[in-house]
């Protein structure tokens, strides 16, 4: 199912998480979670501002995964509201709630970034590096990203 690769992160695997949860018995679970109205910022300045761009009109490849990601994303886990904040911050929250009450407590970890390297270590059962936790994935770095030309 993986083609050989060991995790999956992100969309659309997270949309998936149930049948990746039945199908890989041992794997460990990490849900990402952060305080939702920052949440909800984020995601309505980065992908849901992405995906009302103009589909690119001669890479098919890139047409075909912004097709994918719209339906996915939009469509499915946000019910096309994405404009609808309540709506979008209760499915975060239905979606935080179902993972939690799904998957077996020591199969789980609840992680926030702002906690570091430690608990996610401790979960993964391998030493702290001796370098400083990443901070990629910001606002800036998703607009200015390869292939990304955005205001």
């Amino acid at each position: 199912l993986l083609g050989g690769y060991r995790s999956a992160v992100d969309w659309p695997s997270a949309w998936f998480w149930r049948e990746l949860v039945r199908d890989f018995a041992d794997a460990r679970v990490i849900l990402t979670v952060r305080e939702p109205e920052g949440w909800y910022d984020s995601i309505s300045n980065t992908i849901f501002k992405a995906l009302e761009q103009p589909l690119p009109e001669n890479d098919l490849a890139a047409r075909g995964q912004r097709l994918m990601a719209k339906d996915i994303i939009v469509e499915r886990a946000f019910d096309n509201r994405p404009h609808d904040k309540a709506h979008v911050l209760a499915r975060y929250a239905e979606h935080n709630a179902q993972v939690q009450r799904v998957v077996p407590a020591a199969r789980l970890l609840t992680y926030d970034v702002a906690d570091g390297w430690a608990p996610l270590c401790a979960f993964l059962g391998v030493p702290v590096p001796d370098t400083p936790f990443p901070t990629a994935n910001r606002r800036t770095d998703f607009h200015h990203g390869p292939g990304r030309q955005r205001d």
